[in-house]
């Protein structure tokens, strides 16, 4: 894993390297009458490269604004070969605007860290230490539940916004905590202190119970609904970590249903700015029309017509919002899927393995991977939250912009 980051500097700190030949601009485009905050943007080596040519190990591309300032800047090496895959940016911009800028090369020894905005947080307790972990194996049905094993029950993440976890065990349950700040407080989580009760930095906020809780993960074969995997070999990867952006894998080996073998990865996602975190979903399956499900938890939720399904440009948010969080107050939870993928939702209320909980159904096929965005919204987090019609609107504009990226281009 190369982790390298770049902070905001100027024109004057950079220090220029040599490739086969330079890119005049990066064009970065919002067409969208919305303004973009915290956008996203991901630009890969191999399109940087397939206009420019090789990029030379020690040299990092920069993007240099037209008043000299520099884009803070995350490289990624997703790939763990030692060479980074993806130049990751968050960028603000006016609604209907393009901006020119120049790129330029800086030596990885001249990059100053920037303040984090993303953290993954996975630690094994070993008497009164925590052990951070960069890869593990889940714990079997043999092994019990993952409390007093590892802190917080398993891996977890956060942004300046929110932060979420994952039960490492047969359970498979994702759980929401609720920030009241924009530090990165996972690291001490749970250390000395009961997360169930309001801390100065929030709190956990959410049942999970039977439930698929925050986002959590089924799937549907044949008509039978199964949660994923309580009988398969699970383990834990951290891909990268870094101040604009964080990535973890989960990964399902060996998982049984009607006598078929599957394999299924889970990846997961989160940036700086967001309310939400992104799944990325493979499955290598048998034949069989197969859905993967993403999971709402209704435990809390006293009124289970509280949801709306809002459908924009090709993109669709199915959210639920009430008083709901785990001391009443109000939570609006939301999937956000392309149109392409959804295939509707179900709520079950009791089932075999899963209970209370609305079903966003995500229809899969042999060549594609399915990726969605689970959305924790606390009132406590953002006041306005606690306003259902806010919350839609909130979503409405989510799904514009999902459904409207920035545009990138070189000249």
């Amino acid at each position: 894993m190369n982790r390298i980051f770049l902070s905001a500097i100027t024109l004057a700190a950079v220090m220029f390297g040599s490739c086969t030949r330079d890119i005049a601009e990066v064009i970065i485009e919002n067409e969208s009458s919305l303004m973009r905050v915290d956008e996203a943007v991901v630009i890969s080596r191999v399109s940087l490269e397939s206009v420019f040519g090789n990029i030379p190990a020690e040299s990092f591309p920069v993007l240099v604004a037209p008043d000299g300032s520099i884009l803070a800047s995350q490289y990624d090496d997703l790939t763990g070969d030692g060479r980074w895959d993806e130049l990751f940016l968050l960028v603000n911009m006016e609604p209907e605007s393009s901006v020119a800028y120049t790129v330029s090369f800086i030596d990885s020894r001249d990059m100053p860290v920037i303040n984090p905005r993303t953290n993954i947080r996975f630690a094994r307790i070993d008497g009164t230490e925590y052990i951070p972990l960069i890869t593990a194996n889940r714990l079997s049905a043999a092994d019990g539940l993952a409390g007093g094993k590892f802190q917080f029950e398993g891996p977890g993440w956060e942004n300046d916004r929110v932060g979420f976890r994952n039960y490492f065990d047969i359970r498979n349950g994702i759980d929401i905590f609720g920030k009241l700040t924009s530090d990165m407080v996972l690291d001490r989580v749970g250390i000395n202190e009961n997360y169930h009760v309001h801390q100065e930095w929030g709190m956990d906020i959410l049942k999970v119970g039977a439930s698929l809780g925050g986002g959590s993960l089924a799937l549907e074969r044949n008509g039978n609904l199964h949660r994923v995997a309580p009988d398969a070999e699970g383990t834990y990867e951290l891909i990268t970590q870094g101040p604009l952006r964080s990535v973890f894998q989960l990964r399902f080996d060996n998982w049984l249903i009607d006598d078929n073998t599957y394999t299924l990865v889970h990846e997961i996602s989160i940036h700086g700015g967001a309310w939400f975190y992104e799944s990325k979903v493979y499955l290598d399956a048998p034949g069989g029309q197969h859905t993967i499900i993403g999971g709402i938890t209704s435990l809390d939720l006293d009124d289970k017509t509280a949801y709306r399904e809002i459908r924009s440009e090709g993109v669709v948010a199915f959210g639920t919002h009430g008083t709901q969080a785990i001391e009443g107050e109000v939570l609006g939870m939301a999937i956000m899927v392309d149109e392409d993928f959804y295939a509707g939702y179900e709520y079950i209320e009791e089932g075999e393995d899963i209970s209370d909980t609305f079903m966003i159904n995500m229809s899969h096929s042999d060549d594609k991977s399915v990726s969605f965005r689970f959305y924790s919204c606390w009132e406590l987090s953002e006041p306005r939250f606690s306003q259902a019609d806010y919350y839609y609107e909130f979503l409405e504009l989510e799904s514009r912009k999902k459904a409207q990226p920035l545009i990138v281009t070189y000249r």
